[in-house]
């Protein structure tokens, strides 16, 4: 075949397995800033307190916030998603 050395078989090589984690700057500390109570505070309470520990947390300087929306239209059942970002935003329906 003209000199060529084709292998007769074609063989994919995996990817190196990597551990996602390692190296990574995940933080998974969820605890609220103050104490709340779903049953005793309101919504805009409980939104604001939420707030405050995110941008307390994790500065916007440091951290990219992006925010998320999931919905179901009830007239034709269509679901959509969203996310929004400083730098960019998307819309998935």
């Amino acid at each position: 075949m003209n000199g060529l050395d084709i292998p007769s078989r074609i063989a994919f090589a995996a990817p190196p397995q990597k551990n996602l984690l390692e190296g990574s700057r995940i933080s998974y500390h969820l605890d609220l800033m103050s104490p709340v109570s779903k049953s005793q505070d309101c919504t805009a309470a409980l939104f604001g307190m939420g707030m405050k520990t995110i941008y307390n947390s994790f500065p916007l300087e440091t951290w990219p916030h992006m925010y998320t929306d999931g919905s179901k239209l009830q007239t034709d059942g269509v679901a959509g998603a969203g996310v929004y970002r400083e730098h960019f935003s998307h819309y998935l329906s």
